[in-house]
């Protein structure tokens, strides 16, 4: 496994990570009594002085190096930058079986979905990546001859698009493998899903590639209404480009508004 960030929850905290590095889950004793290798302690959590939080483990994996804890209200914007969506996804879902103190179900109310103005950072981002893989990188790897650049610029048109979709349906996007089932669940745009995948799973032939640009530019119309339906953008055009930096421009907080419009991406 590559460097991964993960969030690790408990009673109420979270901690935000920095990038780390996964790893096995503790092991026995090795011969000779040495220590287990890289894993949890036997050490419990506690919700406060004396109440512990139940098992001994909070996952079969653990980190290296992770932030500090915080209370989920307490977050800040450069927190919610940081934490990969795929552990807001997992922390967020799946049954609730006891939860007698209320804590989970207050820590999934904190988590419920990103702030707007993060939600904003991040899908402007990606609109971004939108525009230059799919409606400029294509057509222009094309022109090149080279079919497997293409379809390169394809699959990040795809990610960057399925990101977007999710955003605007304020759903975390979960990880990669379960990601196209989760799309067709969506609410909004869940038939982009069919588009999508047709990218993805046809080649770059002179026969096939008119009709995947046009594929790409009518999902490129669709988020663009879905956008305007939400008063998220003010461009009027076809361009995503356009319509990333219009996004930008409606955050409310000024700090996050003049940083990179690629920070949340």
């Amino acid at each position: 496994m590559t460097p991964f960030d993960t969030l690790i929850i408990t009673c109420g905290y979270v901690r935000i990570p920095e990038r780390s590095w996964i790893k096995n889950a503790a092991k026995p004793p090795g011969p000779g009594g040495r220590a287990p290798a890289r894993g949890f302690s036997n050490k419990r959590f506690f919700c406060g002085e004396d109440r512990p939080c139940g098992g001994e483990r909070l996952r079969e994996e653990t980190v290296d190096r992770s932030g500090p804890e915080k209370r989920c209200e307490a977050i800040e914007t450069d927190d919610w930058l940081l934490i990969p969506e795929t552990a807001l996804a997992e922390a967020t879902n799946g049954r609730i079986f006891l939860d007698p103190y209320g804590e989970v179900t207050n820590l999934r109310e904190a988590l419920s979905f990103y702030p707007e103005d993060v939600r904003k950072k991040k899908m402007a981002g990606h609109l971004l990546l939108m525009a230059q893989a799919g409606q400029y990188n294509y057509a222009r790897c094309l022109s090149h001859g080279e079919t497997a650049a293409a379809q390169l610029a394809v699959f990040e048109f795809v990610k960057s698009a399925m990101a977007v979709l999710f955003l605007l349906n304020r759903v975390y996007q979960p990880f990669y493998k379960w990601s196209f089932k989760a799309l067709r669940a969506l609410p909004k745009l869940s038939l982009e899903a069919e588009l999508l995948e047709y990218l993805l799973t046809s080649d770059n032939e002179a026969y096939a590639a008119e009709e995947k640009q046009a594929v790409i530019e009518g999902i490129a119309a669709d988020v663009i209404d879905e956008l305007n339906e939400q008063g998220l953008t003010k461009a009027i055009c076809q361009d995503l480009e356009k319509h990333a930096y219009s996004v930008n421009d409606g955050i409310a907080d000024a700090t996050l508004r003049n940083r990179h419009i690629l920070v949340g991406v």
